[in-house]
């Protein structure tokens, strides 16, 4: 992996998922009603020597019954793996 865009789709997370409660509602990507969902991720940093990362993504997901959606489209990540 580089520095760039990526598509990131929620069938394809095995271990991991987006999940945001707002107003006591819980949005989970790994429901049934989010298959086939993606969210979108920008690496902008990638160091592989001291293994670190650093970027933005954007996702929508739909609650258990598809009635309402929460939407991030500016969040921020930095992570050491």
């Amino acid at each position: 992996m580089k520095p760039g865009n990526y598509l990131v789709y929620f069938n394809d997370i095995k271990n991991d998922a987006f999940t945001v409660t707002y107003k006591g509602v819980t949005y989970f990507s790994h429901h049934p009603i989010n298959a086939g969902g993606f969210a979108w991720v920008n690496i902008t940093r990638l160091d592989t020597v001291y293994g670190f990362a650093a970027g933005m993504f954007g996702f929508t997901l739909l609650d258990d019954n598809g009635l309402t959606s929460v939407k991030v489209e500016s969040g921020r990540f930095d992570i050491s793996y």
